[in-house]
């Protein structure tokens, strides 16, 4: 539908580009599970127009952090966690300057669940609650089932790597619960898988097989080909703990054969073909096992993927050993020891870069809020500054206007006219002094019958 929407509103004359824009972020959003390359070029192409729009002095900011936000995402599935989270910065500090802006409430979610991933990938995890909770709070005031259960998995993650295991498990069946109960595969999906991998680390086999075979399932019937792959592999380690390698190896292969298929899945195909590797060598079938270990470091070393590297290394050179040829088990031993060390580094690395993105943000943010205090402080001051030469401007119109006053009556006066055409006079000046429309001077008297009274001696009236 998205696809149509998007050929019918180019072929219009002229083109709507702000209805171009939003259709071209929308689908590479929901391309962003099945398509990464293609939702990752549209998502480029939408941030390109609306930075530059023809005929507007202004970029069109809402298509600008929508773009951002999947392009982020995608820059996490393709491993580069500092221009992800520097993209997702940029469209935090727009959203936060566009708070009025409601139909972009469903993006701040994202872009903070972006944030928290990677600082919990990077090991945060104080930084990353901190995100978590604030992604938690934004995606409950959208009341929308899907943002809330992608804030409430961040939590169970950071509380599993935590070591808070209990907190993490109820957390994950009560997503699972909640997007069964709402018809939210993805989330099904993702919560099977997660589940799956928790039961694995905890060894309960049993539990481990019932959600990797649920969460193939619904990714299979919903096309969510990267999650499949997991599903697949997660299948397979099952098989690999219960001894059951033959049949594990089935799944790594096909497994290997949906990750071939999937656009930029380098990372998902040096893990796969890792397992491959490690099966057949529990089988003793050593050339099968160095032929998927050598796949399995091309595709590491075309991913960056350090840690699954370094595996492969250190598993070649056992497999080397066994069969006796210790030049190269020497060789790839020493490779294991260089990347081991040399990942650890890059680990630093990025974590150190990933911290300056947060670092450099934090700080323009404060410096940001300091220039905004300045400019508020100024604005009171300039309004003081206003008011008192307004109250000074007034004084100095009573003074002139009781000098007038003053001054008109120390005029000579012969008549009882001229006495009451001076009092007039004198009584003008503190009436425009005062900027009254009628002022009077009255005198006071014993009327034997009303007592105390007034009467008018003068007056003045505006013109």
């Amino acid at each position: 539908e998205l696809e149509q929407q998007l050929a019918d509103c180019e072929r219009t004359t002229p083109v709507d580009v702000h209805k171009q824009i939003d259709i071209l972020n929308d689908l590479a959003w929901a391309l962003s599970d099945t398509d990464l390359r293609r939702a990752y070029d549209l998502a480029k192409r939408a941030y390109e127009l609306a930075a530059s729009l023809p005929d507007s002095a202004f970029p069109y900011q809402a298509g600008i952090i929508s773009s951002l936000r999947t392009q982020g995402y995608l820059d996490v599935r393709f491993g580069d966690f500092p221009a992800a989270l520097e993209k997702q910065f940029k469209a935090l500090a727009i959203l936060e300057s566009q708070q009025s802006e409601t139909h972009l409430a469903d993006v701040l979610p994202d872009v903070l669940d972006v944030i928290t991933g990677i600082l919990l990938q990077i090991g945060s995890h104080p930084e990353a609650l901190s995100y978590g909770y604030r992604q938690l709070a934004a995606a409950e005031k959208t009341d929308d089932g899907k943002l809330i259960a992608n804030a409430q998995n961040n939590l169970a993650a950071i509380f599993f790597r935590s070591g808070e295991l209990a907190k993490a498990e109820k957390i994950w069946l009560r997503i699972l619960a909640n997007a069964r109960e709402a018809g939210n595969p993805r989330i099904e999906a993702i919560s099977h898988l997660n589940l799956a991998y928790y039961y694995h680390e905890t060894d309960d086999v049993d539990k481990a097989r019932e959600h990797s075979l649920c969460g193939l399932r619904v990714s299979r019937d919903n096309g969510y080909t990267h999650f499949s792959i997991y599903g697949l592999r997660n299948m397979g380690l099952v098989k690999m703990k219960r001894g059951k390698i033959r049949q594990a190896i089935g799944y790594f292969e096909r497994s290997l054969s949906l990750s071939s298929t999937e656009s930029g899945s380098d990372v998902t195909t040096s893990f796969v073909l890792l397992s491959l590797g490690e099966a057949y060598q529990k089988l003793g079938q050593s050339e099968l096992a160095i032929d998927y270990l050598l796949q399995a470091l091309r595709a590491c070393q075309s991913a960056g993927t350090s840690a699954e590297e370094y595996r492969t290394h250190h598993l070649l050179s056992t497999i080397y050993e066994q069969q006796g040829d210790l030049a190269r088990s020497l060789e790839h031993f020493k490779q294991f020891q260089a990347i081991k060390e040399r990942s650890f580094n890059d680990d630093a690395d990025r974590r150190l870069k990933v911290l300056q993105v947060v670092h450099d943000t934090e700080t323009a943010r404060k410096e940001a809020e300091i220039e905004r205090l300045r400019a508020v402080e100024l604005q009171r001051k300039n309004a003081e500054a206003a008011a008192m030469r307004r109250n000074l401007q007034r004084q100095l119109e009573y003074v002139q206007a009781l000098s007038g006053c003053s001054q008109t009556l120390l005029e000579n006066a012969k008549t009882e006219a001229d006495q009451k055409q001076i009092l007039n006079q004198a009584l003008e000046h503190l009436r425009v002094g005062s900027r009254a429309s009628r002022s009077y001077i009255y005198y006071s008297f014993q009327d034997p019958d009303l007592g105390d009274c007034l009467g008018i001696v003068a007056e003045a009236c505006a013109p």
